[in-house]
């Protein structure tokens, strides 16, 4: 891997990954919500053993899903919390040498920000 510079890390890419994630979380609550709907009315003491069992597998399946979603929405945040980072670090430091720390901070960054480049240039 090549050392990263502060030029490297865009904010704005972060930024915008995050909102694709967010968008992907609303789309996953959709999906659950929708999933869920039919199944409202359905009495299942009344509907034998396939319907309780359609009607517990598809609540599990609510529940991994909003869970998913939840946790899609939670990367977003990270990815908007370290933009902010990488914005509060470009206006403390001198453009063309940013010293060995934070140097070594921003290559933490490298993995999330090159799959953000490369998958978005």
């Amino acid at each position: 891997m090549s050392p990263l510079s502060p030029a490297d890390v865009r904010s704005g890419d972060l930024r915008d990954e995050a909102e694709r994630w967010r968008i992907a979380a609303g789309a996953v609550a959709d999906v659950v919500l929708r999933l869920a709907a039919p199944l409202a009315g359905l009495d299942v003491t009344d509907s034998g053993a396939d319907a309780t069992a359609c009607v517990l597998a598809v609540w599990r399946i609510g529940l991994v899903g909003g869970e998913l979603s939840d946790l899609m929405a939670a990367l977003a945040g990270a990815l908007d919390s370290t933009a902010d980072g990488v914005d509060h670090l470009a206006t403390r430091l001198p453009a063309d040498h940013p010293g060995d720390a934070v140097t070594e901070i921003l290559r933490s960054f490298a993995p999330v920000c090159s799959n953000v480049h490369e998958g978005h240039s």
